[in-house]
This record gives structure tokens, sequence and C-alpha cells, in this order.
């Protein structure tokens, strides 16, 4: 049982790190950098409109800064909480 909670949270931990790291990567990310995503996610489907999470993620943030500062700080906090918990588990 306690191989399986070091691993689990050690899981968890990195699972956190990466969220953090995202959540970093969208706040300092520009408007434009996300236009340019948005338009490379589209034109990735041949022109057409896809109804994936990602494309409805971008077009949701690209023109909206302060959802896309909230997204971020949710990002960064949710992605503390669980490397904290990965770290008790461990």
């Amino acid at each position: 049982m306690t191989l399986l909670c070091q691993l689990i949270g050690t899981f968890l931990m990195f699972l956190g790190f990466i969220a953090v790291l995202a959540g970093a990567m969208l706040h300092r990310m520009k408007q434009e950098d996300l236009g340019r995503m948005y338009i490379s996610a589209t034109m990735m489907a041949g022109g057409e409109m896809s109804d994936t999470p990602t494309v409805r993620f971008l077009t949701r943030v690209r023109g909206n800064d302060p959802l896309k500062k909230q997204w971020a700080l949710g990002l960064l906090l949710g992605g503390l909480l669980v490397a904290l918990v990965g770290a008790w588990l461990a």
C-alpha cells in the first residue's frame, strides 16, 4: 500500500507541476498568440470548424482577457493544490 501511495503521490505532483506550467504560460500569452493558435487549430481540420474542446477553449479565450486570466489563475491554483495533495500522499 505504501508503494502505491508513493506512486500516486508522485504522479499527482507531476500533474500539478504540468498544470502550474500551463497556467503560467497561459497568463503570459498575448492575445495575438492565442489568435495564431486558433487559426492553426481551425486550419488543421481543412478549414472546417471542429467541435473539439481545444478549439472551443481557444474560441472563448482568444478575445476575452479577463477570462484568460481567470483560467490561468485557476490552472495555477489547481495545479498547486494537486501537487500539494500529491506531496502529502507521497
